[in-house]
């Protein structure tokens, strides 16, 4: 438990300290929402897919498509994780998982 006391500490610092920089703390907390949300995608998806096509369709497709957008919302979320201090477009739009409701 001390341990990730710690952690938190040296994340918080660092992320202080790279809020300096323009938009490094905007990004680093891009990242971390994005890790912590991308399996919201999944019912996203799901939802997104059943506005524009029928139910079945909606059923079969759309935790394809649910999956894919884990993946990807995962994968650039790590990104602006550990590349925070270095100044980049979001590589993901919308940037967050509820931009698309």
């Amino acid at each position: 438990m001390k341990s990730i006391a710690i952690l938190l500490v040296l994340i918080l610092g660092i992320s202080i300290t790279a809020h300096a920089q323009e938009g490094a703390g905007a990004k680093l907390g891009r990242g971390l929402s994005n890790i912590a949300t991308s399996w919201i995608e999944l019912p996203a998806q799901i939802y997104v897919t059943a506005e524009t096509h029928d139910p079945l369709v909606a059923a079969i497709y759309g935790p394809i498509k649910g999956a894919v957008f884990i993946a990807l919302r995962l994968l650039s979320g790590l990104y602006d994780t550990v590349t925070f201090p270095a100044d980049s477009e979001p590589l993901m739009e919308p940037e967050f998982v509820f931009g698309n409701w």
